[in-house]
């Protein structure tokens, strides 16, 4: 008996824990959609200069092994 209770609790918290995660997902959704829209924006003038700080860093690091290989 004690078995059968453990998994009728355990099924039950696992539906009721999927269905917050769905819940929290279409909330997400929702939510993302405004925030698009309000932070598109600035999304759009931050993203360029991450990019570059990234694609920088990477081609400046490649560029210095390059040298250190052809060097020795």
């Amino acid at each position: 008996m004690s078995n059968s209770l453990i998994m009728h609790r355990f099924i039950l918290l696992v539906t009721i824990v999927l269905a917050m995660i769905l819940v929290t997902q279409a909330v997400e959704a929702r939510s993302l959609k405004h925030q698009v829209k309000k932070y598109g924006k600035k999304l759009s003038k931050q993203a360029p200069d991450l990019l570059e700080q990234y694609t920088g860093q990477g081609k400046k690091g490649g560029h210095k092994d390059k040298k250190h290989k052809k060097h020795h």
